[in-house]
């Protein structure tokens, strides 16, 4: 049973786009285009947007405005990482909420990273009634910190060749295959 239950979600994640996996079970990187900080008719993130999200093992909190269009009662929202164009999910933070409801925050626990810098952001995602992604909007990037302590994004700019003063990064999950891979075959983030 804990077999089956286990490549169930396996096989849920894997043919999920914003949450696929490599070989090694870690999540790859989606090409999206849209922006971290755009957004789409529905709801916006009130908090985190930008600064200190939280310590790891703390609590990551998350706020947004009550949908009025009517149409994101099923959504989720991803813990993410990277550029505005190749974002990468580390984990679902809120999953399978009616962001139509009067219920316009939530929390989950803030995972243990390889990097405390202002390089994360959530993105909210409405779901089709065949789980697809329909729309999505994005958080500012905030910092998970241990302590307190957020470095300095690794970069300075976007990789769009245009100087828009966005910073950002890439994290992993501290620990994972990623990370481990990351930490031995790059001198950057």
């Amino acid at each position: 049973m804990r077999l089956i239950s286990f490549s169930l979600l396996a096989l849920s994640l894997f043919a999920s786009s914003s949450l696929a996996q490599d070989e090694t079970g870690s999540p790859t990187t989606t090409a999206e285009t849209s922006s971290p900080t755009s957004s789409v008719s529905g709801p916006t993130f009130v908090t985190p947007q930008g600064g200190f999200g939280g310590d790891v093992g703390g609590t990551c909190s998350i706020e947004w405005t009550q949908d009025t269009t009517g149409n994101w009662t099923n959504a989720r929202i991803d813990l993410m990482t990277g550029s505005d164009i190749f974002k990468r999910a580390l984990v679902v933070a809120i999953d399978d909420f009616d962001a139509t409801g009067s219920t316009t925050a939530g929390s989950h626990v803030c995972p243990s990273v390889d990097t405390f810098s202002t390089i994360y952001f959530y993105r909210m995602v409405r779901l089709n009634s065949a789980g697809g992604e329909a729309d999505r909007t994005y958080s500012g990037r905030f910092c998970i910190s241990s302590g307190g302590n957020c470095a300095t994004p690794a970069n300075a700019e976007q990789p769009t060749g245009v100087a828009d003063g966005e910073p950002w990064g890439r994290g992993y999950l501290a620990g994972s295959k990623l990370a481990q891979w990351h930490g031995s075959n790059s001198s950057s983030t």
